[in-house]
């Protein structure tokens, strides 16, 4: 990212594809598990979001301070994050350096099949079974509670469905040119 789109975006504050985390290392659980609903919240948003670790919820940098980003592995956090996730999420790592203040920003896909449901509870961050999305009134990871945010998530997984069997019914309805089809199958199959 280049550091005017990183300052426009920490000017801005959170917002449905934003979300702030403050710094620190790699094995705080607790950390990890905010970390982890927002990065569950916005794979269930269109087009995904971002999450940048390093941030006060004000859009101060604070950074990450030396000790705490050498613990920062990303396929560890990858993993960590993934202990969380049914079926999974899909997310880029990117490490900046903004201002002399080292942050972490999470580039958050959208679910690819099916809604990510939360499938293990920590402490009072994250609830086992639990759908986290981006609310409306206020930018912020929560379970699913309004018929606005359910209905958008349907949709969204609705015409993912679509799209699969359109894939799926263009695939098995493409025409087979079947002297190739026997050139394939070779001595495989006695001739016809």
């Amino acid at each position: 990212m280049e550091e005017q789109e990183v300052s426009q975006l920490l000017r801005a504050g959170e917002q449905r594809a934003v979300e702030f985390k403050r710094g620190g290392p790699l094995n705080d659980s607790n950390l990890v598990a905010r970390i982890a609903r927002a990065v569950l919240a916005m794979s269930n948003k269109r087009d995904g979001g971002r999450v940048f670790v390093g941030v006060e919820n004000d859009g101060t940098p604070g950074g990450i301070g030396p000790a705490d980003f050498a613990t920062w592995n990303h396929d560890h956090l990858r993993d960590k994050i993934a202990v969380y996730a049914d079926p999974y999420v899909a997310f880029d790592v990117e490490n900046l350096d903004f201002k002399g203040a080292s942050i972490i920003v999470l580039h958050v896909m959208e679910f690819e099949d099916v809604p990510v449901i939360c499938k293990k509870a920590f402490e009072q961050i994250l609830r086992d079974g639990t759908i986290y999305v981006r609310g409306r009134r206020k930018p912020e990871s929560v379970p699913i509670m309004s018929h606005s945010d359910m209905r958008e998530l349907m949709d969204l997984a609705a015409e993912k469905a679509v799209a699969r069997f359109s894939r799926l019914r263009q695939a098995a309805t493409t025409p087979v040119d079947a002297n190739l089809f026997d050139k394939e199958l070779g001595d495989f199959w006695p001739s016809r």
